[in-house]
């Protein structure tokens, strides 16, 4: 299994057109669901610097927020202290996330748990079944299989799903795996399924402006 490696945030342009900046369409639908199921406590994994973290504690949840760049990780935790938000922010790796045993209502993680490799991600599975409570819900994204191309065949490769980025930017030397609907199936089996689909996007990446395939996947604890 490879070590987790953080973005290089200083890398990343940031203004107020950024799509690290503004909060996803995803992030805000969910918000509107997980107060419908009265939800209380939710995980920002791989927060950033902070737009699902600001938008989920403006609706009002309890915010768990972490990051493995300890840099963005200390800028947002003074800046939603300074606006007296209800979050907790921290620096951890996903592989062995510092929260307790069923501690969550929900986990939103978004173009964050590709960044690992096969065997990572069966790890962040558990680890997110270890903190969900029962009922919880968690829902996060993954590379489709379908992005590989070019780039990645320059691109030193893992195991059968695995390549590390090497292109120049923010996601130089990050691992990157690619996976399949029957993948995530397998790996993910510990979670009852509620919603898998493939959805096309654009301009994801600040090194890449290309269109790239995302599975959205939204899971419940049983």
């Amino acid at each position: 299994m490879i070590k987790s490696k953080e973005w290089q945030w200083d890398k990343v342009k940031l203004d107020s057109n950024s799509n690290w900046i503004n909060p996803s369409k995803e992030s805000i639908r969910l918000a509107k669901r997980w107060k419908k199921k009265f939800f209380n406590d939710v995980f920002d994994l791989g927060c950033g610097v902070g737009r699902h973290t600001y938008l989920f504690a403006y609706e009002g949840f309890n915010v768990f927020s972490m990051d493995l760049n300890k840099e963005v990780v200390k800028v947002l935790d003074k800046d939603t202290k300074d606006k007296n938000l209800k979050t907790h922010v921290f620096q951890g790796d996903f592989l062995n996330i510092p929260l307790k045993n069923e501690s969550l209502d929900a986990i939103f993680a978004f173009h964050v748990l590709s960044h690992t490799d096969t065997e990572g991600l069966r790890i962040v599975s558990k680890e997110l079944n270890r903190i969900l409570r029962s009922g919880g819900e968690a829902f996060f994204d993954l590379n489709c299989y379908k992005n590989l191309g070019e780039a990645q065949s320059n691109w030193p490769k893992l195991d059968e799903n695995t390549y590390v980025c090497k292109d120049d930017g923010p996601e130089y030397d990050v691992p990157h795996i690619y996976v399949t609907k029957d993948l995530i199936k397998d790996v993910f089996s510990n979670f009852k399924i509620l919603k898998i689909k493939l959805v096309k996007t654009k301009h994801i990446s600040d090194c890449r402006k290309n269109s790239f395939y995302h599975y959205h996947i939204l899971l419940r604890k049983i």
